[in-house]
């Protein structure tokens, strides 16, 4: 098939059962690039040079950046033959360091000198074509990405590049010798087994076993050391675990998904009771990082599209997710019943402004508390530092920086003091739904419901933003489809999330499945006024 670039190059893709294997682009009036695609290479990673990266730099690498000299991950130390002998333009992959299946294809900015001499700054690889690209998204049905193990020290491209290398250390350092040292690598290569152990030196035999006797002193100190895990290692577990107790637990039908919902609606109900799931307190720091990394892994596959990130499918095959154990299960059967309705409730999140008073009762940053827990605290709080008078509350120092007072402001209110506290938090609402809780910061949108006319001239009956309160808009447009009316998923232009498209005016319906049913409150539906008026 044929193609453009974002760049305005024009190409040809050439595919296999839709999926594609290589890529011809026109650069310049002179300069073509034929290159194989990351699927090609899944099958023969050693088909291109590869340079390893740290799988955080993925996701910077599918929005568009190229690979810089930081990003690599080197064994040893920079030097002048680290790199081999690449000239600038050579057409190189990029991995990642517990996997070697390439996430990226692309051509050396630099020649190996050039960045041996850059000093570990500037560009190293122009990106061509990165995982998650459009050209991915030729097929829905793509293959994930596999797990081949870490990049492999002993790959033939890599070895015969350190042969290379070695002959031009020898020649620099021992001219003499370089007929030598290459006859002995030649014999090296072509002999057997037998005739390699003949040319270990006793000397090497014997570092060999004081490093084989170094490591067993290590891995015994390892198994004799308690396993502590810092905070940031235990959340990192946690995080893995509950996002694929999810994977096990969700059905197939239920995708594709926002990865937003995924992670409220799922990851989130999966985790352990008595543990929270802090994505801010792990080493991804962001949702869209951990869940690439994940893509890397080939557990699952998402897509963005206009910024918004979609989990298409999910490799319940995989043997992480086949393997998982889970340990809560007996005490989860257990529970009783829970109710389907929606109960929403306001809360509010601990900011750095109120963290000097909330902290004195156990609270930290970013905990969620109710409104009743917050005016407790800061009662005990005035009590404890004699602020109150009757009704009056005196500011100190602490209180008047956290409410942001005029300077020659001594006294509030009680019922002012508090709701000046309370407004330097982030406000925030609370929706659980069949016992899973679900947290919305800011403004809760209710659910809209609209009617509007479409080219043929019939009426349909939209409803959005069903996902904020735990509907699910499947299940719900199967729930439409009872009165006799088509019901399907749609893209409304102008919203974030799917809408629920019904044919003909069912507003009354929508309506009253919505209270009945899930019993969601009136003051969080709208559009009521567009049902149909009663005939006199």
């Amino acid at each position: 098939m044929k193609v453009v670039t974002h760049d305005g190059h024009t190409g040809m893709v050439y595919c296999v059962a839709k999926i594609p294997m290589f890529f011809h682009l026109y650069l310049d009036s002179d300069v073509t690039v034929l290159a194989p695609t990351i699927y090609t290479l899944w099958h023969h990673p050693r088909l291109l040079k590869a340079f390893t990266t740290r799988t955080p730099v993925v996701p910077k690498l599918m929005g568009g950046a190229d690979l810089m000299l930081p990003g690599l991950v080197l064994k040893e130390p920079m030097t002048l033959y680290t790199f081999g002998k690449l000239p600038k333009g050579t057409l190189v992959s990029v991995n990642t360091e517990e996997n070697k299946a390439p996430v990226a294809v692309g051509f050396t900015a630099l020649s190996s000198e050039d960045m041996y001499l850059a000093a570990g700054h500037g560009r190293c690889v122009k990106i061509l074509h990165v995982i998650g690209d459009m050209l991915c998204q030729i097929d829905s049905k793509s293959p994930l990405r596999p797990d081949l193990g870490p990049p492999d020290t002993d790959d033939p491209v890599n070895s015969s590049q350190k042969v290379e290398t070695d002959n031009l250390k020898s020649r620099v350092e021992q001219p003499e010798t370089l007929s030598v040292e290459l006859q002995s690598r030649l014999d090296l290569a072509e002999d057997s087994n037998d005739v390699e152990d003949e040319i270990v030196s006793e000397e090497q035999v014997e570092e060999t076993e004081n490093v084989e006797e170094t490591k067993d002193l290590v891995e015994e100190s390892v198994t004799i050391e308690p396993q502590v895990l810092d905070p940031v290692q235990e959340m990192d577990r946690l995080l893995e675990y509950s996002f694929l107790k999810a994977c096990k637990m969700i059905k197939s039908n239920d995708l594709p998904m926002l990865s937003s919902n995924f992670f409220k609606n799922h990851l989130l109900a999966a985790c352990p009771p008595g543990k929270n799931v802090d994505v801010k307190k792990s080493r991804y720091k962001k949702l869209s990082v951990f869940l690439a990394d994940m893509k890397a892994k080939g557990i699952i596959n998402t897509s963005i599209t206009k910024g918004v990130e979609t989990l298409l499918s999910i490799k319940f095959d995989h043997p992480l997710v086949r393997g998982l154990v889970i340990t809560e299960e007996s005490s989860v059967t257990t529970e009783p019943a829970v109710s389907n309705s929606a109960v929403v409730s306001e809360c509010y999140k601990v900011t750095a402004d109120v963290l000097p008073v909330l902290s004195k009762f156990g609270y930290e940053k970013g905990d969620v508390m109710k409104r009743a827990d917050i005016r407790k605290c800061f009662t005990e709080y005035v009590k404890s530092e004699d602020l109150q008078d009757g009704k009056t509350l005196k500011l100190n120092p602490q209180l008047a920086g956290i409410m942001r007072t005029k300077a020659h402001q001594e006294t509030v209110t009680m019922e002012d003091g508090i709701n000046k506290f309370i407004g330097r938090m982030t406000h925030m609402h609370e929706i659980t739904v069949a016992g899973n809780t679900l947290l919305h910061t800011g403004k809760l949108e209710p659910i809209d419901m609209r009617v509007t006319v479409r080219s043929n001239g019939k009426k349909v009956t939209l409803v959005n933003n069903l996902e904020t309160f735990g509907i699910n808009p499947r299940e719900f447009s199967k729930e439409c489809q009872s009165i006799g009316a088509s019901a399907t998923i749609t893209d409304d232009p102008g919203k974030k999330t799917p809408s629920v498209l019904v044919q003909g005016n069912q507003i009354l319906y929508v309506y009253k499945l919505l209270t009945e049913k899930y019993q969601i409150k009136k003051n969080y539906i709208r559009g009521l006024e567009f049902a149909p008026k009663k005939k006199k």
